[in-house]
């Protein structure tokens, strides 16, 4: 729906435009879910093996597809504010893309640019 409405080819109601807006609430929700059980992992590995195992772990790819079609769908809805969490999610998976964007298809690098 995003991209229709970026290409100006939809003209939502009322309630089409209620829907949109609490299913991109959901997907910040599922992101912010899958970056705290992400941090979760690096939390045990820094209580097992330390700061510097546990930095490069969060350095490692962890870049999922997920990931990767919630920051493009992200990109149709800037006007939407994120929280504090969100935008700490968005923050790191961005950087993710930006480091690791060669190691996907040519489909999920078109998904990135």
């Amino acid at each position: 729906m995003g991209h229709l409405q970026k290409l100006g080819v939809t003209d939502l109601d009322k309630d089409t435009q209620q829907m949109l807006d609490k299913a991109v609430q959901f997907l910040d929700e599922e992101i912010v879910e899958k970056y705290d059980d992400l941090l979760k992992r690096a939390a045990k590995i820094k209580a097992k093996n330390g700061q510097k195992k546990y930095e490069e772990f969060l350095k490692q790819n962890h870049l999922s597809y997920f990931a990767l079609q919630y920051l493009y769908m992200r990109s149709f809805y800037i006007d939407k504010q994120f929280n504090k969490k969100t935008r700490e999610a968005v923050d790191y998976y961005t950087q993710q893309s930006a480091t690791y964007w060669n190691d996907y298809n040519l489909y999920a690098k078109g998904k990135l640019h």
